[in-house]
């Protein structure tokens, strides 16, 4: 699966468990299944697109801080995650939608809304 320039393509090969679950141990990636790929794909999808936007970069910086700094955050998880890991610990980012998570994903779909009215 992946996306380029607002296509989405999915990958039939994906619908094969076989296939999935070798990548998904190749890859370490414990929740991998299609609709998971799927929506992380839609969601570069929409970033993308959204991005156009000048209004919306200085919006989302203001409520959820730079991303430009996301990778030392997604480095930090992941090595937090595989410290857990090896102490037989659950992942400490298990990716449940909390109250915060609720808003960032209501964010997103007011400028979606906005982007498709030209508000």
């Amino acid at each position: 699966m992946g996306h380029v320039g607002g296509v989405v393509t999915i990958s039939v090969a994906e619908a094969d468990a076989v296939l999935r679950t070798t990548r998904k141990e190749a890859l370490d990636e414990p929740y991998r299944t299609m609709i998971g790929h799927m929506r992380h794909e839609i969601a570069h999808m929409l970033w993308w697109r959204l991005s156009l936007r000048e209004d919306f970069l200085t919006a989302f910086r203001e409520t959820f801080g730079n991303e430009r700094l996301i990778h030392i955050a997604a480095s930090l998880v992941a090595g937090v995650n595989h410290v857990n890991r090896s102490m037989g610990l659950s992942d400490l980012y298990p990716f449940v939608l909390s109250d915060v998570a609720l808003r960032k994903l209501a964010f997103a779909h007011d400028w979606l809304r906005r982007g498709a009215q030209e508000l």
